[in-house]
């Protein structure tokens, strides 16, 4: 296994949604998991966020999106009360999948460091998620990388959603 990880691009969508689609195949439950559309995917290529890339030779292992909320309605700063100016600054691990060829590798964590070294260069220091209280691999791996639970709410439809947060200087 040679993993390396870089930003995706356009010719990329077509596998990441590909992807997208088969995580809700495999996962133990279908409510961990809220499929991204393809117009969503390629809007976070390089303007609304970015997406970071997992390939083993030509084989995309996982991708990670990265979304810049600016001040739209779904930024989950909201859930600490941040000011306009510091909601500018917030960041959503907004979905992560791992091909299931490839799950017990820590490819997950290891998308999620490589996004926030990303994050160092840029103004974004608010990092936010959300993760279903009973996905405990996803859960683990936002706590090693010492993201704290805020609280849990309802999202997408109805589901419940612990909402994970993480300030960077």
């Amino acid at each position: 296994m040679n993993i390396e990880i870089k930003k995706a691009d356009y010719q990329d969508i077509g596998a990441i949604t590909h992807l997208n689609k088969e995580a809700s195949k495999y996962l133990e439950d279908p409510s961990w998991f809220c499929m991204d559309e393809p117009d969503f995917i390629t809007r976070h290529i390089d303007r609304e966020g970015f997406i970071l890339k997992a390939s083993d030779n030509q084989t995309l292992a996982g991708f990670l999106i990265v979304r810049f909320p600016n001040q739209s309605e779904d930024n989950l700063g909201g859930y600490l009360n941040l000011t306009k100016e510091q909601m500018i600054h917030a960041a959503h691990m907004k979905t992560v999948v791992i091909s299931k060829d490839y799950q017990g590798k820590k490819l997950q964590l290891k998308l999620m460091e490589a996004a926030e070294e990303i994050l160092k260069e840029t103004p974004y220091q608010y990092f936010f998620a959300t993760v279903h209280p009973d996905n405990q691999y996803s859960l683990n791996n936002f706590i090693r990388l010492n993201y704290s639970i805020i609280t849990t709410v309802k999202k997408y439809g109805g589901l419940d959603r612990h909402i994970l947060y993480k300030h960077q200087l």
